[in-house]
């Protein structure tokens, strides 16, 4: 059985000022724009400049062709992900501190909020992801879940009845994240239903209040 190839997809020149960093943003975004409408066939880097109005020269200032693009997308993804349930948690928790009772449902509320991220431009994510994976990149895909384990970890006396090692935080929020991405490439019929929140809210606390080994450092 062969192994994936990890491809170089470097960026051309690296943005550090405001403007640069800016000028990129437009260009993802219209790479967003131009994918979720069109798809893949659609995607070329000559569409991406003229939807972000830019020549195509500037383009290739930043993007060494249109995979690095569609990596570079795949990647503020990511980040979108693990900043929207971060931000959610965050600010249950800081709920709790202000009046020190125990935050009100932050699971629900971080599991809405990957809800909404997941719902929102699934043809254009899926795409991008299908080609961090073929890069070779796929091991990126786990960032989004290893940010959340870790804010996790950090407060976990505030949000569930037993402190969870961080093997069983890394297997809870994997199958959230897996049964989030399959209800995402499917025809998303469950996706934005109460019936799903519902059931991976039920996931979350069945499983952390499990009896199961003594917490470890694995």
């Amino acid at each position: 059985m062969g192994t994936t190839r990890q491809v170089s997809v470097p960026e051309r020149r690296i943005p550090r000022q405001q403007r640069a960093l800016a000028k990129v943003e437009v260009i993802l975004e219209a790479g967003a724009q131009v994918l979720e409408a069109g798809g893949p066939a659609a995607f070329t880097t000559n569409r991406v400049a003229e939807r972000a109005g830019v020549g195509v020269s500037t383009l290739y200032q930043y993007f060494d062709g249109k995979q690095a693009v569609l990596v570079a997308l795949a990647r503020r993804e990511l980040d979108h992900h693990a900043a929207a349930v971060t931000q959610a948690l965050s600010a249950a928790l800081e709920g709790r501190a202000s009046n020190g009772q125990r935050a009100t449902e932050p699971d629900r509320l971080a599991i809405r909020a990957l809800i909404e991220v997941y719902a929102a431009r699934r043809n254009m994510r899926r795409i991008a992801f299908d080609t961090l994976v073929a890069a070779g990149l796929g091991q990126e895909l786990a960032r989004p879940v290893e940010a959340v384990a870790a804010l996790l970890a950090g407060n976990d006396d505030a949000l569930f009845p037993a402190r969870l090692s961080p093997l069983r935080l890394f297997v809870l929020t994997s199958a959230m994240n897996g049964a989030l991405a399959a209800a995402a490439r499917g025809d998303a019929k469950h996706l934005a239903t109460p019936a799903f929140e519902e059931e991976l809210v039920s996931l979350v606390r069945a499983y952390a209040a499990e009896p199961g080994a003594p917490p470890s450092d694995i």
